[in-house]
């Protein structure tokens, strides 16, 4: 895009800058070679990956039963991801990724083969990185998935472990690409894994490697990380159109892996179209908002000592809570969904033949109880507190 009469001089000099880079490489990658393996992982004994959490070789030595305990939970096997696992940092000691830092992952994966291992391997390694970005594809092999989890989750734990967590401004360590890539990957394996005993699982083994920890509090660790990655998927769910309350509101049922979220989020987002969606959310919202302002004392649970009104609701609340389960333990939104909404009518009619409120305290107590336990297998099917009432009914 210069001048015409200085294309030859400048076609010169850039091949002469190339060819100057491409003798740096070949001379970097025989040394390498030479070098072998092993001596390349012992180099990473002095690489510091971060001053409070210790060396590469630390993380090495993580990444290991990371790639195990998380495979373990998926119900996969283990053995390729393991194993690359073990050779996943060793090109960081390598004289080639020092000059060409883009080529991490991708050398380590060409000297594993030259080495002989196997190509599953190879090929994990290669792809210990991705997804890279919104438009990068996932790993395309279920080792390299496992590992790519497993450095993904290396990587929040350390950096949310001695809070370093993004900011609005800030996102050094590229957070919030790692925690889209782990949900990205395990959506599109359907992988339902319990991510927060992963983060604990790792955590754990910062402590034990002696990491200098900021954040002591491995519950309050836990609920901010998870949170973090929650909010991922909020954000992933949302190019398919299901709404951030609706992605709330499956959290809050109870919902426990990635993918079960995802899928009660999507199903909770096509119900608000259905009366019983609504019909389950006032009946839940209006038991809510009696207990509400219960006193301390009402925290007891119900017996069966009440009269007629709070029996009838009782038994319908029982039935409501079996069927309710084995819609949960089938996956079946539809159907926790319609005995969610069988159970309305009974709300309905206990408020109208019970004084909740009762003057008696004994009475009080004992049916606040009741309506507590009624909101909470109400919100087995959704958190309807997270939902605000609109759209087509």
């Amino acid at each position: 895009n210069g001048d015409p009469a200085f294309a030859d001089v400048n076609t010169r000099g850039n091949e002469g800058v190339l060819s100057a880079r491409l003798q740096d490489a070949a001379f970097s990658f025989d040394k390498d070679i030479a070098s072998g393996l092993d001596a390349l992982d012992a180099r990473l004994e002095t690489i510091v990956f971060h001053q409070r959490l210790g060396t590469l070789a630390d993380k090495r030595d993580r990444l290991v039963p990371g790639v195990e305990g998380f495979a373990g939970r998926a119900g996969v096997d283990a053995t390729d991801a393991a194993a690359a696992a073990k050779l996943a940092k060793v090109d960081q000691g390598a004289v080639l990724v020092a000059e060409f830092s883009e080529l991490q992952g991708y050398a380590g994966a060409h000297y594993a083969r030259l080495a002989g291992h196997p190509e599953g391997v190879c090929m994990a390694i290669e792809e210990q990185f991705l997804p890279e970005g919104p438009d990068s594809p996932t790993p395309s092999t279920e080792a390299g998935a496992l590992l790519a989890c497993a450095e993904k989750i290396d990587n929040l734990v350390g950096a949310f472990a001695i809070d370093e967590a993004p900011t609005s401004s800030k996102d050094p360590y590229g957070l919030r690409r790692a925690a889209a890539g782990l949900v990205r990957i395990v959506l599109e394996r359907g992988w339902d894994v319990d991510l927060s005993a992963c983060f604990v699982d790792v955590y754990s083994m910062f402590v034990a490697q002696g990491a200098d920890l900021v954040i002591t509090d491995v519950e309050a660790f836990e609920r901010a990380l998870s949170s973090f990655v929650n909010d991922r998927l909020s954000f992933q769910l949302g190019q398919e159109g299901v709404g951030p309350e609706a992605v709330e509101a499956a959290l809050g049922s109870g919902t426990s892996g990635l993918v079960e979220t995802a899928d009660w989020a999507r199903a909770i987002h096509e119900a608000r179209s259905k009366d019983d969606f609504w019909l389950a959310w006032e009946a839940c919202n209006r038991c809510i908002r009696v207990i509400a302002p219960s006193e301390a004392s009402d925290n007891g649970g119900w017996t069966s000592a009440g009269d007629q009104g709070e029996q009838a609701l009782a038994q319908a609340v029982a039935a409501a809570r079996l069927a309710i389960d084995a819609a949960r333990a089938a996956g079946d939104f539809d159907a926790a969904l319609t005995a969610g909404a069988a159970l309305a009518p009974a709300v309905d009619a206990f408020f109208v033949d019970v004084m909740v409120n009762a003057e008696d305290p004994v009475d009080r107590a004992r049916r606040h109880a009741l309506v507590r336990e009624t909101a909470a297998v109400l919100s087995r099917i959704a958190d309807f507190t997270a939902i605000t009432q609109g759209g087509s009914r």
